[in-house]
C-alpha cells in the first residue's frame, strides 16, 4: 500500500464500533463459523465516500492502521456521515486498535483512524485474526 499509485487510491476514514445483535447471536452459535465472519467483516460508510473510492455495495476494502490490516466487505449506509465508517465490535475492528496504557486508559473503540482503499483481495479469514498474538508491545 505504499506505492504512489496506492497512495492516490487511499482515503482516510474514522471508524466507530457498535454492537450488533445478529452478529452476537452468530458468535454464540459458532465463534469461527462463516455466519459470524460474514457479520463481523463489515464496514458501513457514506455513499459519497464509496463513490470517492469508486466502489459499490459488497466490494472489499483494505483497512490499515499502525496496529494491523484487515480486508472487509463494505456497504453503503446513508445514515453514516461522510468520513465516518461503522463496524461491529469484532476481531476485525479489534485488530485495527492500538493501545498504549501510558497514553490512555481505554482503547479507542469509538475513534479508529484508518487508511482505506479498494481491493480485490478476499476478506481476511477469521481464523487468521483469532491466531494473531495481541498485547502491549515494549517500546
Amino acid at each position: 500500500m505504499n506505492s504512489p499509485a496506492a497512495q492516490q487510491r487511499q482515503r482516510s476514514l474514522i471508524i466507530t464500533t457498535h454492537r450488533d445483535i445478529f452478529q452476537w447471536i452468530a458468535r454464540g452459535k459458532e465463534l469461527s463459523g462463516s455466519d459470524y465472519q460474514e457479520r463481523s467483516a463489515v464496514l458501513r460508510m457514506a455513499p459519497v465516500d464509496m463513490e470517492a473510492l469508486q466502489i459499490g455495495d459488497e466490494s472489499t476494502v483494505m483497512l490499515c492502521t499502525n496496529a494491523g490490516t484487515v480486508v472487509v466487505r463494505v456497504y453503503a449506509d446513508a445514515g453514516c456521515p461522510p468520513g465516518i465508517g461503522c463496524m461491529p465490535v469484532s476481531p476485525y475492528s479489534n485488530l485495527l486498535i492500538s493501545y498504549d496504557p501510558e497514553q490512555t486508559g481505554l482503547s479507542a473503540f469509538k475513534r479508529i483512524e484508518v487508511k482505506i482503499e479498494a481491493t480485490t483481495e478476499e476478506i481476511t479469514p477469521l481464523a487468521d485474526l483469532l491466531s494473531v498474538p495481541r498485547g502491549v508491545v515494549d517500546a
